[in-house]
């Protein structure tokens, strides 16, 4: 469903990052077992790697960061094997050399 949504966005930037292992209640203190989708990651695994991702994002687009900018939109997960990304630049980073 989440690529779905992903796939409607139509104008860049986007980007779906999956954290292998979480569900929707992996970034809070304490799971749902009510949620059909079980975690498989640790809670503290998830909420770190939750929140790396999170700060990458804010400060690749809040911040300018350029760092953060090419992890999210040209390196992805090289380092980090617990996620999958997908993500597009904004056009006007995707047209330059």
């Amino acid at each position: 469903m989440h690529r779905q949504f992903y796939k409607h966005i139509q104008t860049p930037p986007k980007a779906l990052i999956i954290i292998k292992g979480a569900n929707h209640y992996s970034m809070t203190n304490q799971d749902n077992p009510r949620d059909p989708s079980r975690p498989t990651l640790k809670q503290p695994q998830a909420i770190a790697t939750i929140a790396r991702w999170s700060a990458l994002l804010l400060r690749a687009h809040l911040l300018n960061d350029s760092v953060a900018f090419n992890r999210v939109y040209k390196r992805g997960t090289a380092h980090d094997r617990a996620t999958t990304v997908t993500s597009e630049p904004p056009q006007s980073i995707r047209s330059q050399p």
